[in-house]
């Protein structure tokens, strides 16, 4: 059966058998078995043949719609020290934690450990 006739996906110059697998894809053929009558076609749908093919029938939908970047699952926080001498900390904590954090760390200008709590970066 030769298929010459135009239709959605153009003019089809491949002869195959009545009952020969076929692939539809939105109302398109693409062979998947050539006639073995013709070996010299059956190179012409090798595997980058028919990808090349399907990639040419349906043209890249560019849409205006942008995702959002996924937000980093952790923040830097700043630990201040309650002593007021002004010395801070940097750290990492869960973007979802439930309370601030709160450390007792050292303070090199009170020479002690002293508790540590989240304040806003600046």
């Amino acid at each position: 059966m030769r298929i010459d006739e135009e239709d959605e996906g153009g003019a089809w110059p491949l002869e195959w058998r009545e009952g020969a697998q076929q692939v539809i894809m939105r109302g398109l053929k693409a062979p998947l078995s050539v006639v073995a009558s013709h070996p010299e076609r059956a190179s012409e749908w090798s595997t980058p043949n028919l990808l090349l093919f399907i990639s040419r029938s349906f043209p890249p939908v560019h849409t205006s719609h942008f995702m959002a970047k996924a937000k980093s699952r952790t923040i830097l926080v700043r630990l201040l020290s309650t002593v007021g001498t002004g010395y801070a900390y940097v750290a990492r904590r869960p973007r979802v934690a439930e309370r601030k954090l709160a450390f007792m760390k050292y303070d090199p200008r009170a020479g002690r450990h002293v508790l540590f709590t989240e304040a806003k970066m600046k």
